[in-house]
């Protein structure tokens, strides 16, 4: 997926070419892999389809809903599963 994500970058202004949906689809399974939610990143992408296949789902309410289900996994989470934050060198 990191090949899929660069190559869908600008090379001139290294923005996204994606749309908003699937770049908040991103920044949740970042949000939730941080977490050690590996399951989680699947469940992400069930969320948007189902949320893009209702006709009139705006970019924004697509962010909620994601933003939404990001909070419930992360509030579930048992305390055992997480894992120790690594220090960045």
């Amino acid at each position: 997926k990191l090949y899929l994500l660069i190559r869908g970058s600008c090379l001139n202004c290294h923005m996204l070419t994606c749309t908003r949906a699937v770049v908040h689809l991103l920044l949740s399974q970042l949000k939730v892999l941080e977490n050690g939610l590996l399951h989680a990143v699947h469940d992400l992408e069930v969320v948007l389809n189902r949320a893009k296949q209702s006709a009139d789902a705006t970019a924004l309410e697509i962010e909620e809903e994601l933003n939404h289900h990001v909070h419930e996994m992360l509030q579930s989470q048992e305390p055992s599963d997480q894992c120790s934050n690594v220090s960045r060198i």
